[in-house]
């Protein structure tokens, strides 16, 4: 989306925590983002994506 992603010693947000109101709604962003392309992982029970900044969005209930 013409965002680029910014050096790593740069100043600025780093992640991001989205809660969601149950894991099934959590599920259906995760289906959602991956029906569009993009990449969510799961590390330490944690689901995580990244925005077009490099920015880490958590995904939790």
């Amino acid at each position: 989306m013409g965002a680029t992603v910014p050096s790593p010693n740069s100043v600025g947000l780093e992640s991001y925590t989205l809660m969601s109101p149950n894991e099934e709604k959590r599920n259906k962003i995760i289906t959602q983002l991956n029906s569009i392309g993009v990449s969510v992982t799961e590390e330490n029970n944690s689901f995580i994506t990244s925005d077009p900044s490099g920015n880490r969005i958590y995904l939790q209930v």
